[in-house]
Order: C-alpha cells, then sequence, then structure tokens
C-alpha cells in the first residue's frame, strides 16, 4: 500500500520543496467564504499596536486556493504534544501562546538564530509577551540560563510566553491583575497558566476583531437591508505580520519548516530503503513527522510483522526521496482523498498490484487512480456522480468502466478520527477491487430505479454510504460509532451480517426520528414531519437489505415468498422487489393498516399520529401482534377506513392465523421493523384513489 502512496506523492509534487509540505483542506462552513485573518504588529514611538486585516481564501480555483496557501506558508499544525511552530495555522491561541518563542528556540536549535527572523521574534516577544520561565532545578539553574541569556529568558528550555494585551490596549492593568488572580487560583502549573492567558488574549483579539471587522464591513444590500460582509464563522485561518511583512515571508522560516519535516535524516545513517531499496541515506526517525500515515505505518504494519515499535524502527526505513513523497501525500491526499459519511471518516488508500518501477504504465495509473477517486466518491454519496436525469449515464460509463489498468489497482478503506492532538484508527477494509465497488454503485441504482417506479416518487432515494450513516443511529455522549463500522466493514468486505442485528438499528432510528430519543416504549411524538423523514429512511433501509441479499451477504431466516390474495398491483410489485416472506408480508401489512388508521386520525383534526404509540420500539412479540391486529380493526372501523382495506387485514388476519407463537420465525425486533416499512410504504407510495368513494389513500402526510 505504500508504494501507491508514495507513488500517488511523486505525481504530486512541484518544483519547490516547500510546494510539496502546503495542507490544501480549506473548506467552506455553511456555504460561507473562507478568510485569513492577519494579526499586524506595528510599532510606532515605542509603542506597539495590532492592526486587523482580513484577504478572502479563493475556494472554488484549486490553482489559486493552494497558490494563495502556499504564499502564506500553511503546512497545518504540529500533532500531539508536539511544540507548535507554525505561523500560519487555524488555531489563534498557538500565536498568542507560545508557538512564537518556540519557533524561535527551534531557529537557534537550528544554526538560525543570528537571522533576521530571529530578530524580529526577539524584538516581538520581548515587548509585547509575557514570559513564564520554566520550573528549574537548583543544579542546572545557572547553566540554563548561561545558556539562553537573562536578556532573551524564552529561549529557556521550558520557557512559557503568552501575549501581554496591556502592551497592545487590549486590557488596562486592573483588567490584566483580576484575570491573573483568577487563573493562577484554578491553575497551579506555569504551563496551563499560560495557555489559559494564552486564550484570554485570543479572546480579547476576539472581541477586538468584531468591532473592526465584523460590524465595520456591514453594508447596504441592493433592498436597502443591512447586510454582514464578515462574520468570525469565517475565518479558518491565522498569521502573524510585524511592520506589514509577513513572518512567513523570511528566507529563515522556509528553512526552518524543511528542517523540521526532514529532521530524521540529521544523522546520515545509511542502509537500504524499504520502498525502492535503493542504498543511502535512510531514516525510521522521520515517520514522526507523519500524521495520517504515522498511524498505520507503525501501528499495522509493525502489528503485522510481529515485531515491537523499536525493532520495526530499525527495520522498516526510508530514503529521502520516498520520504519526501509519502510526506507530500500525507500532506495532500486526507484533503482529496479523505471522505466523511456523516459520523465517521475513512482515507481512501489505493495499492499497486504491480512494481512501479517495472511498468510503463505511469499515465494511465495516475488516470485510474483520479477515477477511483470519483469512484469512491459516488458510493459515499451518489450525488457526485450527477443528477439522475442529466448527463448521469455517461458519467457512470466513464467512472465505472474497469477496463485497461483499472485491474492493476486494490482500494484500502481506513476509517479514523482525527482531533487537533489525536489520530484514532477504527479499522481497516483491507484489498477491496475497484470492480466490486462499481458493482455496488450499478446495483444500488437499480434498486432505487426500481423501488422509486414502484412508489412513483418524482425523487431520487439515494442508497449510498452517507444515507446508510442515517439508519445506523450512534451513540451522542460517544464517538465510538462500532455498529455502523460494523456496516460499512461488512459491506466492503463481502462479510455476511445479521438481519436481526440490522432490523435493530432501524428501529432504533425510527424511534429517534419520531420521538426524539428517550425510553424507547415513550408515547410523545415530536415534529410532525417526522413520520415522511423516517419511511423515506425506512424505505432507503429496505433497499439496503435487498443489495445486501443479491450480494449473498444478508444472514437471515429465509421463507418462500407466500401466495398473497388481492393485494393492490403496486404493493404485490414492491413485495415481490424486496423479496417479503409470507411473515414480512403480514407485518408490513400491519403497518399499512397502521397506516390507514394514521390517515384517518390526521382528517379528524389529530396534528400527530396517535396510532403509532401503538408500537413498542424494543420489540414486539407474537401475542402483541395478535393483540395489535385486534385493535387495528376496531380503529379502521372508527375512522370510516375499513372498506377498501378489508382486503389487506384479510391476508393478514391469514397469514398470523395460519402460524403458531412458537413457529413464528420473526424476532420482536424484526416484527416492528416490517410493521414500520409497511407504514412506510404507505406514506411514500403517493396518492391514487380509493374503489368506490372517490377519497385519497395517502394524503402525503
Amino acid at each position: 500500500m505504500l508504494e501507491a502512496v508514495a507513488y500517488l506523492g511523486n505525481s504530486l509534487k512541484g518544483s519547490q520543496f516547500i510546494d510539496n509540505l502546503v495542507k490544501d483542506d480549506i473548506r467552506s462552513k455553511k456555504g460561507e467564504s473562507p478568510y485569513l485573518v492577519i494579526l499586524n504588529f506595528n510599532k510606532t514611538e515605542d509603542k506597539w499596536r495590532l492592526d486587523l486585516d482580513a484577504i478572502q481564501i479563493p475556494l472554488q480555483d484549486p490553482s489559486a486556493r493552494r497558490g494563495f496557501l502556499t504564499r502564506w506558508c500553511y503546512v497545518g499544525n504540529i500533532m500531539g504534544s508536539g511544540p507548535q511552530i507554525f505561523v500560519t495555522t487555524n488555531t489563534l491561541n498557538y500565536l498568542t501562546g507560545s508557538s512564537l518563542a518556540n519557533l524561535r528556540g527551534f531557529l537557534e536549535e537550528k544554526g538560525l538564530g543570528d537571522g533576521e527572523l530571529a530578530q524580529v521574534l526577539d524584538e516581538l516577544i520581548g515587548e509585547v509577551y509575557a514570559v513564564v520561565k520554566a520550573q528549574t532545578k537548583a543544579k542546572t539553574k545557572a547553566k540554563t540560563e548561561s545558556e539562553a541569556g537573562l536578556e532573551k529568558p524564552w529561549l529557556q528550555k521550558g520557557a512559557q510566553v503568552y501575549l501581554d494585551p496591556r502592551r497592545l490596549g487590549l486590557a488596562n492593568d486592573d483588567e490584566y491583575s483580576k484575570k491573573v488572580d483568577e487563573i493562577n487560583k484554578e491553575f497551579g502549573k506555569p504551563a496551563d497558566r499560560s495557555k489559559e492567558m494564552a486564550k484570554w488574549g485570543a479572546e480579547l483579539i476576539g472581541k477586538r476583531l468584531k468591532e473592526e471587522l465584523v460590524l465595520g464591513q456591514e453594508e447596504l444590500s441592493s433592498q436597502g437591508k443591512r447586510k454582514k460582509g464578515f462574520s468570525k464563522s469565517m475565518i479558518a485561518l491565522w498569521t502573524i505580520m510585524v511592520r506589514g511583512q509577513p513572518l512567513v515571508s523570511f528566507p529563515e522560516y522556509e528553512k526552518a519548516i524543511i528542517a523540521y519535516k526532514m529532521a530524521g535524516f540529521e544523522s546520515n545513517e545509511e542502509g537500504l530503503c524499504s520502498l525502492c531499496g535503493t542504498h543511502g541515506k535512510v531514516s525510521w526517525e522521520a515517520f514522526k513527522k507523519l500524521v495520517f500515515y504515522k498511524p498505520y505505518i507503525t501501528d499495522k504494519l509493525g502489528a503485522a510483522w510481529g515485531l515491537k515499535e523499536r525493532e520495526f524502527n530499525r527495520s522498516f526505513a526510508l530514503c529521502e526521496e520516498c520520504f519526501t513523497n509519502i510526506l507530500v501525500a500525507d500532506q495532500a491526499l486526507p484533503s482529496a482523498w479523505s471522505f466523511g459519511t456523516g459520523k465517521v471518516r475513512f482515507l481512501l488508500m489505493p495499492s499497486l498490484l504491480v512494481e512501479e518501477g517495472k511498468n510503463e504504465l505511469a499515465g494511465e495509473l495516475s488516470y485510474q487512480m483520479k477515477k477511483m477517486q470519483r469512484r469512491v466518491g459516488g458510493l459515499v454519496d451518489l450525488y457526485t456522480l450527477g443528477d439522475v436525469n442529466e448527463g448521469l449515464e455517461a458519467n457512470l460509463q466513464e467512472v465505472l468502466d474497469d477496463t485497461g489498468a483499472a485491474n492493476l489497482l486494490l482500494l484500502n478503506f481506513l476509517f479514523y478520527e482525527k482531533s487537533q492532538s489525536e489520530f484514532r484508527i477504527y479499522d481497516l477494509v483491507k484489498d477491496v477491487a475497484p470492480s466490486y465497488v462499481s458493482a455496488l454503485i450499478k446495483t444500488s441504482m437499480r434498486i432505487e430505479g426500481q423501488t422509486r417506479d414502484i412508489l412513483g416518487l418524482a425523487y431520487p432515494l439515494r442508497l449510498d454510504l452517507k444515507r446508510i450513516d442515517e439508519l445506523i443511529p450512534g451513540r451522542t455522549n460517544r464517538k465510538e460509532h462500532k455498529n455502523l463500522l460494523a456496516v460499512y466493514s461488512a459491506l466492503l468486505e463481502g462479510r455476511p451480517i445479521n438481519r436481526l442485528f440490522l432490523a435493530e438499528q432501524f428501529v432504533k432510528m425510527a424511534f429517534q426520528q419520531i420521538h426524539g430519543g428517550g425510553r424507547a416504549d415513550s408515547q410523545i411524538q415530536q415534529d410532525k414531519n417526522a413520520p415522511r423523514v423516517m419511511a423515506e429512511r425506512i424505505i432507503i433501509a429496505n433497499m439496503l437489505l435487498r443489495l445486501l441479499r443479491e450480494n449473498r451477504l444478508l444472514v437471515e431466516v429465509r421463507r418462500l415468498p407466500g401466495r398473497t390474495i388481492g393485494l393492490d398491483e403496486r404493493m404485490e410489485r414492491y413485495l415481490l422487489e424486496m423479496e417479503y416472506g409470507e411473515p414480512e408480508t403480514a407485518m408490513f401489512l400491519m403497518g399499512y393498516l397502521l397506516h390507514q388508521v394514521a390517515v384517518g386520525q390526521r382528517r379528524s383534526g389529530h396534528t400527530r399520529m396517535p396510532v403509532l404509540d401503538k408500537l413498542n420500539y424494543q420489540g414486539m412479540s407474537f401475542p402483541k401482534l395478535i393483540g395489535l391486529a385486534n385493535q387495528l380493526f376496531e380503529k379502521l372501523r372508527q375512522y370510516d377506513r375499513l372498506g377498501y382495506n378489508a382486503r389487506y387485514y384479510a391476508e393478514m388476519k391469514r397469514i398470523l392465523d395460519g402460524n403458531r407463537r412458537e413457529n413464528w420465525p420473526l424476532s420482536p425486533e424484526e416484527n416492528v421493523f416490517f410493521i414500520l416499512s409497511g407504514f412506510s410504504f404507505g406514506v411514500m407510495s403517493g396518492t391514487k384513489k380509493e374503489e368506490g368513494d372517490g377519497t385519497d389513500v395517502d394524503d402525503q402526510e
């Protein structure tokens, strides 16, 4: 897999090394244009002031956006507990905290302490920032101070700095003293106190930003109404200027970034590269500078080889060329090859079935990899492949074509969670054939088309990973999504999954949609539109079961389809397409009759659907089903819905009476799921006239 990662990185490399390190991950929030905010420190007559400015990031043009990010040297943040040294960042607290002091110390460490950037940093830190000296043991105190120099305490090892708001007019002495007292009472460690002061400084800058930019850029729209031209939520990045010159523009800054990223090669250790096999300078320490691929390299490969970290490190090393290629991929690919389904994200990592140096398919492989990117994007969200009525077929023909070099690739799905200080791997699905992904997309679209035709819908019901995400509820108090990942991995690996497990998930989803959480026997209904949303999702859940069944991935108690008497043609088509057996059909009809009662209740003035309170989302046993069937008969008569629906009730009763409690094949949860399926069919199946009385069967509610 790493061969393919290095291959992709090599194809993305720019002419300048720093270009390869740019992190192109800026995205729009809520449709708003993102901005870079500049903290411009200026000095007049020995007094510093802070000027703020904002520059819009050219989001829509990929080339212009990357050029913008390159110009401002945005290479992301340092992951984990390492000290932050980068000046362009998405976190203001770093700039009001110790980042500048960390950068200054790094320049000193790399022999760049005599340059112009170091001088500018010394002046700015010394006159605008407050320094919290490190707690030093008595034996080493004299040595530390002599090394750092008393005139530059921020160079002392372990020293912390934070922006002093008094020196910029952001706070007065009384406000500062009060804040210091508050923080000192709550936090004991100097490092924690410094971080809290940095956070306060960021808040004060945010307040100034609101005064100068947010309110200052309100303008009259063409209709004469007040309109905001800038809001704090638009801020994507922050950076620093001193006297109008960006800190990132100093040559030493670029050298510092490169030195940080390539620090593992300073030892001049020689050996064989584990990827290309060439002999020369190699490093295993360099992996520590990776973000996305470090956990995979150290955890997955090391565990697979049965090596401890130290043994693995010395057994797996890369030359500068191969490491640079992976470093480029580590920066560039997560933004383009990372996909979000809703609750989780995964990184698409192609692997090659050929050795790069032994074939002449470089151009073709690059094309196929980009096509795989679009293909998996379609698996995540079918909308990315185009409108179902406009050009979708042509798009599919290109994206799903498996001729050429497509059979030389395998796809790997790395499910992960990335936070500011942690990269957590949830699952790795390996060696998925591109043709299998194509087959999943084609099958899901065929099932969707058939279902939409039966229901008479004018809009598509997409069956993709995003829609599956909506079907599997997650824990609101935790970020783990074990059940959703179980469904994804089973689908991608071609591993069977139990229908009972899926039915339990679908019923939980329906309950949360109708009742908004709480106890599964709750009778408090929420949004009046919730039944429609729930119905659409239950229909998609049935489509998913059909997809799994066609691919022989569904573990279920199979029953041959039974003979149905006098059902609506549309309903019979649906039951046939979804391959319902007689028990499923009986539950489906019970759910459809529930919907008919709900229509009657709505016409009688109910703003909700009280009949749904008859369901217990924890599951319903066979005796409970018999009781519900008897109640349904009375409700159908009460709301004058029995006439045309008598045939559906009779068919349901025929199946129930032909079974006994001890041989009923469905679980209590499956009973509820198929009842909800019939209810959802009633909601989604469109409007038609009843025979005889000309009234609407479905009010589209």
